[in-house]
């Protein structure tokens, strides 16, 4: 491996954790967002834009994209990620990122007032 290899590896680590600490921190909008978007509309993922704010200070914009919406806008990775949750155990979250990244992540989630902290596995 060369030292750019681990430069970027690290790099990727330290964004995952961030964004697992993120995601933690704002596990009751992810609850929110998903059992509304459920019932809408049934298998599908909830999105966070962390590229913006739109007001200063307060959190990134939230959004909901149904199944087909994924398929018709999201990268590889997502699509597989919405596609492979079960929406009974698991919130599928996008995280969409600078430079048109995604990072994405399946939630094996309990929920908040269950006593879960809203964490999972990417």
């Amino acid at each position: 491996m060369t030292p750019e290899n681990k430069q970027i590896t690290a790099w990727a680590r330290e964004e995952h954790q961030e964004d697992l600490s993120w995601i933690q921190a704002n596990q009751d909008v992810f609850f929110l967002a998903a059992g509304v978007a459920h019932e809408d509309g049934g298998l599908g993922a909830v999105a966070a834009d962390t590229t913006r704010q739109l007001v200063r200070g307060l959190d990134h914009p939230f959004g909901c994209f149904s199944h087909e919406q994924a398929e018709e806008t999201a990268d590889d990775g997502a699509k597989w990620f919405v596609r492979d949750y079960n929406p009974t155990q698991e919130i599928a979250r996008i995280l969409l990122k600078q430079e048109d990244r995604t990072s994405t992540f399946h939630n094996h989630a309990i929920p908040p007032e269950e006593g879960g902290s809203g964490a999972g596995r990417s």
